[in-house]
């Protein structure tokens, strides 16, 4: 189906190139960009219930609009879902309305439930009372936050406290000056800093914990609610709160800080609170930017803090206590989730029994802390709230969201390993095409993950599925510079960014060929971010693929260094060894558009035109060296979209032109 919604120059390019051979397979781009999304699954109490959020999409060919800013025909309707967490009965649907509700969160007594939902144009808090096993179809109360927009909602362990994190509106004295001004910015200090609020339950009073003095993004009550552990950072500026954070202790009633857990900035992951307070645990990035593999446990009786998992060499990826006292931990072991039983003291750390599917990676308990909840997937199953015993490591399905990929062609994915360069050994996961001829080898299709701080796990992607049914194998390699392979590996591409990713990614393909797997006549490259770097350095450096695409992709790294909200500083220091002022060699070196003299690949480009991490300068810059040099290359920019596309229209016509790129450029194959 093709979208006519989005502007006459896109729909005169989707109808000028081929329409697919295999244009009958499922997925479609439709079919991916339709695909509902499930998030925040929570626990009652007592561990019976399951409640989360669920997105879906509608599309309407009848109400498609002539204007270009128009949602093209798509809506969208989050609400609430109720389940047993033991998926003994069907899930159903609790909130209802044209708002979409979020953050769910059971009061600890098990007598009410908050959420949020905008109030004429504003979040606010909403409780549901439970009483006799009934739940939802009523009344909600609104409680009144004023001119505060709530969010991070968390209900302290006493049921009396709601707390949230908010940023304050301008004063009116604020506002006079920027119409003044006539809106100008003062660029690098225009951030407002978010703040912790708690509100009585009972009395609807709010009290403000924090000052605006830093930038509050995460917190954990105590067990005993008397105290809150806080994860800030200096400013709301993106580059400090991605990964300069630090961990203090402030008084549940006053805000006052009682201690300092972590005063050094750095990567700060999940915080958490041992039942008896004796402990509290972060994950923190260790000598790292953003990997984050230290399990750090202060001891609130005195003593040193340890990292407890540094044997492990993690990628860690979310954590709860368990009722014995202990720590379970979801680690990511290379394309596999595992989950660890460890003592505070670290002394004791065992391996619970793989779960045989890839959770993400926010878990929450029920209150004996005897099983958690989270979303988890396999590569042939769309990601749905699951439940963990934190004995055992057995999960359980709550409810199946996605029944509608039972009709999905569904590609077979299993792991590739093969040597890699300079002694590394290397593994990816392959997505074999169900149009695959009896073995013999078939189009290959190269999908680096982004990053490169990421890893690809054996868990459902939608694009490799929607690629394999349009014929082609999908490789997604974990390259040298990403998680999941222990912290060697992750600073394996220090100063080498692009030559470590080129080799170790080429060696795979060269593998997947000689094993009979790929057709070496018929290969094609694409990414997104640090998977569009990949393809554009690829590019650069050799012509052997027929066709490329690059989405969202790095291509000038001294630009993007200075026009990216996170991609500068420490991050630079880091993955440079440098910034370039002081060094452009290594910057040079990564940068593709200094090396395109040669380029001769077919290249589609793709990026957001409101894209933030990498602006959308880099695919302009990316674009104007292709045309010079001579290759042949069209561009595609979609407005309104960030980093990561957010409008289904422009998500389904982005992967159909992706895929009807390569298949123009198969065609004479």
């Amino acid at each position: 189906m093709r979208l006519k919604s989005i502007s006459g120059a896109f729909v005169a390019f989707a109808l000028a190139i081929p329409t697919l051979v295999f244009a009958q397979m499922r997925p479609t781009a439709m079919d991916v960009a339709g695909m509902s999304s499930v998030s925040d699954p929570q626990l009652s109490g007592d561990g019976r219930v399951v409640v989360y959020t669920l997105k879906t999409w509608d599309f309407d060919p009848d109400s498609v609009q002539d204007d270009e800013e128009s949602k093209a025909g798509w809506s969208s309707d989050q609400q609430l879902w109720l389940a047993p967490a033991d998926g003994s009965a069907p899930a159903r649907q609790i909130t209802f309305g044209e708002e979409s509700a979020s953050s769910p969160r059971f009061a600890p007594d098990g007598r009410w439930l908050a959420f949020l939902r905008k109030q004429d144009g504003d979040r606010k808090i909403h409780l549901l009372r439970l009483s006799s096993g009934v739940w939802g179809g009523g009344e909600t109360q609104i409680l009144d936050t004023g001119d505060l927009s709530p969010e991070s909602l968390q209900i302290a362990p006493d049921s009396r406290t709601i707390s949230f994190i908010a940023t304050p509106p301008m004063s009116d004295a604020e506002k006079e000056a920027k119409q003044a001004s006539g809106g100008a910015v003062r660029f690098g200090e225009e951030w407002r800093n978010a703040r912790l609020y708690s509100m009585s339950s009972e009395t609807g009073e709010v009290t403000e914990l924090t000052d605006g003095s830093e930038h509050v993004i995460d917190y954990a009550w105590s067990p005993a609610a008397h105290q809150v552990a806080i994860v800030a950072s200096e400013s709301a500026d993106p580059y400090h709160s991605f990964s300069l954070r630090t961990v203090k202790l402030i008084d549940a009633r006053t805000g006052e800080v009682e201690r300092v857990l972590e005063e050094e900035p750095g990567a700060i992951g999940h915080i958490a609170w041992s039942p008896r307070m004796r402990y509290i645990a972060y994950e923190k990035g260790e000598n790292s930017l953003s990997l984050l593999n230290a399990l750090v446990v202060h001891s609130l009786r005195g003593g040193p803090s340890k990292n407890v998992v540094a044997s492990l060499d993690p990628t860690l990826s979310g954590f709860v206590w368990s009722e014995d006292g202990n720590i379970v931990a979801h680690v990511y072991e290379k394309t596999k989730s595992q989950f660890y039983s460890i003592s505070p003291d670290g002394q004791r750390i065992e391996r619970i029994a793989s779960p045989g599917v890839v959770f993400g990676e926010s878990f929450a308990t029920d209150t004996n802390r005897r099983v958690a909840v989270g979303v988890a997937s396999t590569p042939s199953s769309a990601p749905n709230p699951m439940t963990v015993n934190l004995k055992t490591g057995a999960t359980n399905t709550v409810a199946d969201v996605h029944p509608y990929t039972s009709d999905w062609d569904m590609a077979v994915a299993d792991v590739f390993a093969w040597d890699g360069p300079e002694g590394t050994k290397l593994e990816g996961v392959l997505w074999r095409t169900p149009l695959a001829r009896n073995g013999a080898p078939a189009p290959l299709m190269v999908l680096p993950h982004g990053g490169p701080d990421s890893v690809t796990t054996e868990n459902f992607s939608s694009w490799a599925q929607f690629f394999a049914a349009r014929g082609f194998h999908v490789f997604r390699p974990n390259y040298r510079g990403g998680f999941g392979y222990g912290h060697d590996f992750y600073a394996a591409n220090r100063g080498r960014l692009g030559e470590i990713e080129f080799m170790d990614i080429e060696s795979g393909v060269d593998a997947l060929i000689d094993a009979g797997i790929a057709d070496p006549a018929r290969l094609v490259y694409g990414g997104w971010s640090w998977g569009g770097f990949c393809t554009a350095y690829t590019i650069a450096h050799t012509n052997r693929y027929q066709a490329a695409v690059a989405g969202a992709a790095v291509t000038d790294t001294v630009n993007q260094y200075a026009l990216s909200d996170i991609n500068h500083g420490v991050a630079a220091e880091w993955e440079y060894t440098t910034v370039p002022w002081t060094n452009f060699e290594p910057f040079d070196d990564a940068s593709a558009v200094r090396h395109l003299e040669g380029a001769t690949t077919p290249t589609l480009i793709i990026h957001g035109m409101a894209d933030d991490r990498v602006p959308f300068g880099q695919g302009i810059t990316l674009y104007r060296a292709l045309k010079d040099v001579g290759c042949e290359v069209e561009f595609l920019a979609y407005p309104r979209e960030p980093h990561g596309f957010r409008e289904p229209a422009h998500t389904a016509h982005m992967l159909q032109a992706w895929a009807d790129w390569y298949a123009e450029h198969l065609s004479g194959n």
